[in-house]
């Protein structure tokens, strides 16, 4: 469904067994929609509401020439969607771009009197580092320029299969479902805007916030992770007292798509705590 916040349509999906527990609200990674979570949500669905967001300029959500696309944009995105739908108490799990718009907005919830019953950060930006090559390609006209003479198929594909480490799941179905979005007017805008405000100020605003993390919180890492540093995992342990950790050894960026059984198993097995 399309909700408006803030003046931007965004596209949320919402699947609500009944009362009981928290709601697991599904934040995507870069380039990614919602639909990343198929693999997962059958499953968590069987006892947690949940609710899952295409973020600004992607997916169907409206992609507005209006310069906001900063981390901070799509977690004030986040939390107006979270207060539309009342929702009093919630589990935030976001995937590397999103996993920083979930802390973010976890932040902001708490001083908000919102409860985050829990965090599940998976692969998550986090600390200062190089960007991804489909990233820092967008930050400079010149390599945009040569980007946009392949086809979305084509550097859809290229890019999902840099991200797996098994090869054989990058199948024409899931290329087809990143690159349908990118069909969409003003896709190359957003994206670019989004990639431009990646900025060294939002690592550091990020990092601040990991630290002050006080909440129950399941990190999960693919260990041949390509994206964002396998390093980052056991910082991010340091980082957020009596977290937990698994890193699943020969898995890349996309752990919940790669492996969506063992992602249900630690996900299930960290709500099961949480209750």
């Amino acid at each position: 469904m399309i909700v408006r916040a803030h003046g931007v349509e965004v596209n949320v999906e919402v699947h609500e067994p009944g009362p009981g527990g928290p709601t697991l609200v599904l934040v995507h990674g870069f380039g990614a929609s919602l639909r990343t979570w198929d693999p997962v949500t059958p499953a968590l669905g069987a006892t947690h509401s949940w609710i899952s967001v295409d973020l600004k300029g992607f997916g169907l959500s409206g992609r507005p020439r209006d310069g906001r696309y900063s981390i901070d944009d799509n977690a004030d995105l986040l939390l107006a969607i979270i207060e539309q739908r009342e929702l009093r108490r919630v589990v935030l799990i976001g995937h590397s771009y999103g996993g920083a718009v979930a802390i973010t907005a976890a932040i902001r919830l708490r001083e908000r009197g919102t409860a985050v019953a829990g965090l599940v950060l998976i692969d998550a930006a986090s600390y200062a580092q190089r960007l991804p090559f489909f990233i820092e390609v967008l930050r400079h006209p010149i390599t945009r320029w040569f980007s946009g003479l392949t086809s979305v198929e084509r550097s859809s594909r290229l890019v999902l299969r840099a991200l797996f480490v098994d090869k054989s799941r990058v199948d024409g179905a899931m290329v087809e479902r990143y690159a349908r979005p990118r069909r969409i007017a003003d896709s190359d805008y957003a994206a670019t805007q989004t990639a431009l405000q990646i900025l060294p100020r939002s690592f550091e605003m990020v990092t601040q916030a990991i630290q002050s993390i006080d909440v129950p919180t399941q990190i999960i890492w693919g260990g041949r992770d390509t994206a964002v540093p396998a390093a980052f995992a056991a910082r991010m342990h340091r980082d957020i007292r009596g977290s937990r950790l698994e890193v699943l050894p020969n898995v890349g960026h996309m752990p919940h798509e790669e492996c969506p059984s063992e992602v249900i198993r630690i996900i299930q097995a960290f709500l099961a705590e949480l209750s």
